[in-house]
């Protein structure tokens, strides 16, 4: 649920930034991490790559911080470290 809505506010601030800078994306996509993490009150629990926090990953094959939109393109999901999607093979 939680990855649902952090995708679905990445896709808004893709929209809203667009190409601009790799500034702007980087910070999109913080915004739909570990700042929304934060902003519930769930940052001790999720929201970013470490040891001991929750994730929920995905693997896209371009790189998110050339433009934002190459996160549509999602070849595995890792979901409570299950792959729950796999285009790989």
């Amino acid at each position: 649920m939680f990855v649902r809505f952090l995708l679905v506010i990445v896709l808004l601030l893709s929209v809203a930034t667009g190409t601009r800078q790799v500034l702007a994306t980087k910070q999109a996509l913080q915004a739909a991490t570990s700042v929304a993490a934060e902003c519930f009150g769930l940052a001790q629990r999720t929201g970013a790559i470490k040891a001991g926090l929750e994730a929920d990953l995905i693997v896209v094959e371009r790189n998110p911080l050339d433009q934002l939109g190459n996160l549509q393109d999602v070849l595995l999901v890792i979901n409570n470290g299950r792959v729950a999607i796999n285009r790989l093979r």
